[in-house]
């Protein structure tokens, strides 16, 4: 008879276990990699890679060249060198969704004041589209490039590339299609993101003025007139750009940024979160601050 209840309660226990964990969300926690590759010794800073999802490829930036890796298996199926008697050191890389526009950020070799440059290229065929299309060495009260710091963008068609130009937060917007470019207002410290339809763009701009307590402001431009057609909107983050996210949904209808920033520029604190616009209405649709760890955030295919 003991054994029996004992039966039984345990039955009743387990039918209870089961009800409460079906009635939960289902939690996945497999952290392991679908596959993992050793970049080149002495590779600048973090991983810098781009994906090409259509393509299925992963483009990584290496210290002597781009390697070419299958998405699926992780397998390095090409190389892009960057290793010529005046350059090395690929810094950053960005392509488009097909993959068949890529964008490399490089290094001079030697190393000599912290110089560099970036290429337009085709690929699979790697023909070279536009060479050199960053500021040289230096320009007249233009500043340097922080090369190691810097991002290169690429629109999701390949229409559109974006490039470093000056540390007066200038950069480069080139409209491959109508052979064009403009110096729109933005640092390249943070990526430039572009809607779907390859309407509109954001860069993340330096200050109003002096008094622009939050050092900065996310600019949207239409990129039929991205000089005179934009508008901005006020950051809320803090001085540091390194650790701040900017973000458009695929529709363009939203803008996203956050990020992790301890002070103002007026030394005041200011705790991680994150800001969500409506763009044509300027609206906040939300706007989070939280203390604790910063995270990355992004939106979904939908929006």
């Amino acid at each position: 008879m003991t054994f029996s209840l004992s039966v039984i309660m345990s039955v009743i226990l387990l039918v209870v276990t089961v009800d409460v964990a079906v009635s939960q969300p289902k939690m996945i926690e497999d952290t392991s990699l679908l596959w993992s590759t050793e970049l080149t010794a002495g590779t600048y800073g973090t991983v810098k890679a781009a994906m090409a999802e259509e393509a299925d490829l992963l483009f990584v930036a290496t210290v002597n060249s781009i390697n070419v890796l299958r998405a699926s298996d992780g397998s390095i199926i090409d190389s892009i060198s960057t290793r010529t008697p005046s350059r090395t050191n690929a810094t950053q890389v960005a392509c488009s969704r097909d993959g068949k526009v890529l964008c490399l950020l490089y290094r001079y070799y030697p190393v000599d004041g912290d110089s560099g440059g970036a290429m337009i290229m085709e690929y699979p065929s790697k023909r070279i589209i536009h060479e050199n299309v960053c500021p040289p060495v230096s320009i007249p009260g233009g500043g340097g490039i922080l090369w190691q710091s810097s991002h290169v963008s690429v629109s999701p068609t390949g229409r559109y590339v974006v490039v470093p130009w000056d540390a007066q937060a200038r950069i480069k917007l080139i409209d491959l299609q109508r052979d064009t470019s403009w110096l729109v207002q933005g640092h390249s410290w943070l990526p430039t993101a572009f809607d779907e339809a390859e309407t509109v763009c954001v860069t993340w701009d330096g200050p109003n003025n002096i008094n622009d307590e939050n050092r900065g402001q996310c600019r949207v431009s239409w990129l039929d007139n991205p000089l005179s057609q934009y508008k901005t909107f006020a950051s809320n983050y803090g001085r540091s750009s390194e650790d701040t996210y900017l973000g458009l949904s695929r529709d363009g209808r939203y803008l996203f940024h956050g990020g992790y920033a301890t002070e103002s520029m007026f030394d005041r604190p200011v705790n991680p979160g994150f800001t969500v616009w409506e763009v044509a209405t300027g609206r906040v649709m939300n706007q989070v601050h939280y203390s604790g760890c910063y995270g990355y955030w992004g939106f979904s295919p939908t929006s």
